[in-house]
């Protein structure tokens, strides 16, 4: 069964991040590349996940779907969506866990590292509501 309460404070919690990362990154001369680059796994998940359980109103139980030709795309489409981003959440994960131990230890890099902190943050966070999510036939 999917659960929008935490789907709802993913979300919250995704506009909040992006607001203060570019904000930093408009302060303290960050490039935007890196940043956009940070932020492209969560914003994927959110994006996906929002279309899908509050625009289309999908469900992640094929049987709640069966009675709809769309809500039963919406599964499909959940379905094949769901394995890339576990995956795009775990590598983003990793990356940025190395990108903040790095930050972390050359002095060059430590304006990168709320940055880094802030999407290893999300990345984790978007790992579990995705797995909070997972499609049941």
């Amino acid at each position: 069964m999917q659960n929008v309460p935490i789907l709802i404070v993913y979300l919250a919690g995704w506009l909040l991040y992006m607001l203060g990362i570019y904000l930093y990154t408009h302060l303290r001369r960050v490039s935007l590349i890196i940043t956009t680059l940070s932020h492209a796994v969560p914003t994927a998940t959110a994006l996906s996940m929002t279309y899908i359980f509050l625009i289309g109103g999908g469900s992640n139980v094929a049987q709640f779907a069966a009675g709809s030709d769309r809500r039963m795309d919406l599964w499909s489409l959940w379905f094949d969506l769901v394995t890339p981003l576990l995956l795009a959440g775990l590598a983003s994960g990793l990356l940025h866990f190395v990108w903040t131990v790095a930050a972390a230890a050359r002095a060059e890099l430590r304006r990168h590292l709320p940055i880094a902190i802030a999407g290893l943050v999300m990345s984790v966070f978007s790992l579990f509501v995705v797995a909070s999510h997972l499609p049941d036939a």
